[in-house]
């Protein structure tokens, strides 16, 4: 685990799965602002969906609040699914306190 994140990769029928274990926050953020975005890219190219596997993480501050928040608005304007498959309990609190349950259904 580099810096405290996990990120991994893989192309699955139909899909682009991002799984993803450690603490987003301030220090870590980029690195997952910057696989979600590739994620999203990649799904373009091959017509698939983003399937994002956040039951590792330990802690979600803002910053990966925001950046998933933004690459939900890049992969709509790009015609791509992306929706949260899993998520830890600490994400899931995050995403109710922030209003944001069914915004990656």
């Amino acid at each position: 685990m580099a810096n405290g994140l996990d990120i991994n990769v893989a192309e699955i029928d139909g899909s682009v799965d991002l799984a993803v274990g450690g603490d987003i926050d301030l220090e870590t953020s980029h690195r997952f602002n910057r696989a979600l975005r590739d994620a999203v890219f990649e799904a373009v190219q091959a017509h698939k969906a983003v399937n994002l596997d956040l039951s590792q993480v330990t802690f979600m501050g803002s910053t990966g609040i925001s950046s998933l928040v933004q690459t939900r608005q890049l992969a709509l304007d790009e015609g791509v699914t992306l929706r949260i498959v899993e998520a830890s309990k600490q994400v899931k609190r995050v995403l109710e306190l922030m209003a944001l349950n069914d915004y990656f259904r």
